[in-house]
């Protein structure tokens, strides 16, 4: 059970490591709107798995 907890956290850094400067780059240099605001919102709340906390 402990190999896939960490093949999972494995991709989850992976994943954002390689999309840092995307994000940056249309996210956090982009003006408010509504999108932005739910995109934050959801990927603030989602736990590891990637499911609402709960």
């Amino acid at each position: 059970m402990l190999d896939l907890l960490m093949v999972g956290f494995t991709v989850l850094v992976w994943d954002h490591l390689c999309t840092i400067d995307e994000e940056i780059q249309f996210w956090w240099t982009a003006p408010p709107s509504a999108v932005k605001f739910l995109f934050l919102v959801v990927r603030g709340n989602l736990n590891s798995r990637g499911t609402p906390p709960g």
